[in-house]
């Protein structure tokens, strides 16, 4: 609103003064009446202008809204007047004894001035500004440019105390920019602008009654000079703001909000309000240009009130960088573009796009790195992945900025190989840091290149989405084959047990050996320890020859495992052969049955592993009596019988022979042989004689006795007492007497006979014959009868008759059964 300068008939400047409690409405006084309309402000909390930095851009930072209202834009239906360009003019009013509320000193008081000084040198030229060019008025535009001028410290005292009691007033603060004009010969008109600083512990009021207590942070309004209304015309205007120190107690309990960029927090926090007048200002200087359908309460400013990006969330945020090398720092509010996005907050205008100063990361900006430039390819191997957006602009947000990460083939992270990371919205100069430990999933193939790939995509703070950005980086698998160890050549018989070991080394101490072998002997197997290490082990089966085995150990990480070879030679087991069957041999209608034992090793170890066992089944050993023989096969036990028949033991000599056993070795087994000593005996041809079992007890083997006598029973001594005296010996006919094959265990039976030499026995017997010996004899008539326990073989002395008194004798040589 204007507050009336006008000038007296002497053409002297005249300062009048007065308010309405109308707010941004006046179009300019009726003619004659010199007047003020109210101010252009920055509401507090409570007022209806704006929500302290808590609200939103119109566009949403992800996506745009289904259905987005109409925007209340802003607009200049007359074509009125805007500030082409400003020349800025700083008035500091300060009187002795007050201070900007960031100290207490003249030094603090002179930093405040310099930083205000700071914003006025550095905005000319912003992207902020810029945002100001977009609203024109009588066919000229507001140009991105503004230079500071000058200031003044004032300290002359306020006309009124500051307190609630008795405020400085807005007329006041028109008379002392009027005065500083007269003073220092400043201009008026629409390219220069006052600004006029307030200390802290100061209460202003404006001409509506409203004061920075409670209804405004800051204002901006213009003066004009004459002597009438008709002298409020663009040239006699000049435009300045009241800007109060936004961290006075007042201003604190008003809600002007709370910045601190630079440590100097009443400088920072009131330097938003700075520019937010400052660019009402330009677009709406004489109250009557731009503004939105809510009039004066809707300017540029006013519809971003406090709004300041990502910064929104920390007072210690910096949203705008400004100055040489963009090294001074701001945080300053948005202002609205009605061209950002169709209308929205903005830090920036551009004539592209979405009419916004998207940031354009560079490379150094947007970074992917790997702390692994190789790993050895272990699930327990860490791939630590950092990946960094920077937001370069010096005064637009990056909003919703997000990562999709795809990591390396065989890599995850969460058991996942994708990664998605925020979305974050970025303030100007700030970054985002992502940290991303990843794990191969398995192990992975020497000289793999593990390539990460991240993409990142943000939008502008419009919510238009800008070109992704890809980068990438590479680890390299660099993993040592493994190394076998020495490989010793063995050699193990047949059927015989075997066991050694094989190692291997490797460099890459997380790497896994799997050890395998091929081409092992039958009945060998490979055990892998898990230790590096692994034994070969078994009872090998193979038929023996020499085995060419390939040993392999596999770390994992390479095409083919290392491999190398040694020969296992498998020999004919050793064998040894015993002889088992009966040495007392009896040529009978059966034959005889002769029986052997084969062994592996036992007495014929010749590698000293000293295990006895059976060998397999079904090896074939021949036993032979005199060189009449016979074949037979193996059982599991290793046991082999056979039986020469009769018609071949016939021919053998009777008394002592050797009994041959030999096993002749095969494909398996070496041969091995046995013999025994044996008796040859027969049994005469009809009947057989007897001895007494207690004198066959007595005897030894060098005692005669007599088998065939007419004293047969006074030589012969019984278990059942005398024999008859009848008896001479011989038994005419018997039951179970054997009949060869194999040798029983034990035999009885029972004969009878006649007495005499009735019936009479053969005239011949066999040299070693088979004699019954008896334990009991009885006579029944003419019957004689008896039985047998024992058989035992008699080597007969020459003299013997069929008739009693040729007696037969000779020496037990060995029992029979």
């Amino acid at each position: 609103m204007a507050l009336g300068v006008i000038a007296t008939a002497t053409a002297a400047l005249t300062l009048f003064g007065g308010a309405t409690a109308a707010a941004k409405q006046a179009k300019g006084p009726p003619p004659g009446t010199p007047h003020w309309g109210g101010w252009a402000h920055w509401a507090g909390p409570n007022g209806s202008y704006g929500n302290f930095g808590t609200k939103k851009p119109a566009r949403s930072k992800n996506a745009a809204p289904a259905a987005p209202a109409a925007v209340d834009n802003l607009a200049n239906p007359n074509d009125n007047e805007i500030m082409p360009t400003t020349n800025t003019h700083l008035i500091f009013w300060l009187p002795s004894g007050f201070h900007y509320s960031g100290g207490t000193t003249a030094a603090d008081d002179t930093a405040y001035e310099n930083a205000m000084i700071k914003y006025f040198q550095d905005v000319g030229g912003s992207e902020i500004l810029d945002t100001a060019t977009q609203y024109c008025g009588k066919g000229i535009c507001p140009d991105d440019t503004s230079t500071y001028k000058d200031m003044v410290v004032d300290t002359t005292a306020f006309p009124h105390a500051g307190t609630n009691a008795d405020p400085v007033t807005q007329s006041d603060l028109n008379t002392e920019v009027f005065n500083q004009l007269k003073a220092k010969s400043w201009p008026t008109g629409l390219s220069d602008m006052y600004f006029v600083f307030l200390p802290s512990n100061v209460v202003d009021c404006g001409s509506g009654g409203g004061c920075n207590t409670n209804a405004y942070c800051a204002y901006h309004t213009y003066g004009y000079v004459g002597s009438s209304s008709s002298d409020d015309t663009p040239a006699n205007t000049f435009v300045w703001a009241d800007i109060p120190d936004n961290r006075s107690p007042q201003s604190i309990a008003a809600g002007c909000g709370d910045s601190n960029v630079t440590g100097n927090e009443s400088a920072d926090t009131t330097l938003s309000s700075v520019e937010h007048e400052h660019l009402e200002a330009i677009t709406d200087p004489r109250l009557n240009a731009w503004q939105d359908s809510t009039g004066g309460a809707g300017e540029n400013g006013d519809k971003c009130n406090r709004n300041m990006g990502v910064a929104n969330a920390s007072k210690t945020t910096t949203n705008n960088y400004l100055g040489s090398g963009a090294a001074d720092k701001f945080r300053i509010q948005r202002e609205w573009s009605n061209a950002a996005g169709g209308g929205s907050c903005a830090a920036s205008y551009s004539t592209t796009g979405s009419k916004v100063e998207s940031p354009v990361p560079a490379t150094g900006d947007v970074t992917l790195s790997v702390t692994e430039s190789t790993i050895a390819g272990n699930t327990s191997d860490t791939l630590d992945y950092t990946l960094t957006f920077k937001n370069p602009s010096d005064q637009d947000d990056a909003y919703g900025v997000t990562v999709a990460d795809t990591l390396p083939s065989g890599v995850q992270f969460n058991g996942s190989g994708t990664v998605t990371l925020g979305p974050v919205d970025l303030a100007p100069h700030e970054s985002k840091t992502w940290t991303i430990a990843a794990h191969p999933s398995t192990n992975l193939l020497a000289g793999a290149t593990l390539t990460d790939q991240a993409v990142f995509s943000f939008k502008d703070s419009t919510g238009a989405d800008q070109p992704t950005i890809t980068r990438t980086a590479t680890t390299t698998v660099v993993n040592a084959a493994p190394v076998l160890g020495t490989l010793a050549n063995q050699t193990v018989d047949y059927h015989d047990p075997l066991s050694f070991g094989v190692s291997a080394t490797d460099s890459d101490a997380g790497d896994t050996l799997s050890f395998s072998a091929s081409g092992l002997p039958t009945g060998l197997s490979l055990t892998d320890n898990g230790d590096r290490t692994a034994t070969i082990s078994g009872t090998d089966t193979a038929v023996p020859g020499t085995y060419t085995v390939t040993v392999s150990v596999d770390d994992h990480h390479h095409a083919s495992a290392t491999s190398g070879t040694l020969t296992i030679r498998v020999t004919k087991e050793e064998t040894s052969l015993a002889y088992t069957g009966q040495v007392v041999i009896l040529v009978g209608s059966s034959g005889a049955t002769l029986s052997a034992k084969l062994q592996e090793d036992g007495p014929g170890d010749d590698d000293g592993d000293s295990l006895p066992a059976a060998p397999d089944a079904g090896r074939s050993v021949t036993l032979s009596l005199a060189g009449k023989s016979c074949t037979g096969s193996t059982d599991a036990s290793g046991n082999a019988s056979c039986t020469i028949p009769y018609s071949q033991l016939s021919l053998v000599a009777l008394g002592p022979e050797t009994i041959n056993a030999t096993f002749a070795g095969d494909t398996l087994y070496l041969s091995s042989s046995a013999s025994a000593s044996a008796i040859v005996f027969a049994f005469p041809s009809r009947g057989a004689f007897a001895l007494g079992d207690q004198t066959v007890a007595a005897a030894s083997s060098s005692t005669t006795v007599t088998w065939w006598a007419d004293s047969w029973n006074q030589l012969n001594a019984l278990t059942g007492g005398q024999a008859p005296s009848s008896l001479k010996g011989f038994a005419g006919s018997i039951n179970s007497l054997p009949t060869g094959g194999a040798q029983p265990t034990s035999c009885t039976g029972t004969w009878k006979t006649s007495g005499g030499n009735s019936p009479p026995p053969t005239s011949g017997v066999p040299g070693y014959m088979g004699v019954l010996v008896t334990a009991n004899v009885k006579k029944n008539g003419n019957t004689i009868s008896g039985d047998f326990v024992h058989i035992v073989v008699v080597h007969v002395a020459p003299g013997y008759g069929p008739t009693p008194d040729h007696p037969g004798r000779g020496t037990i040589v060995a029992t029979y059964c």
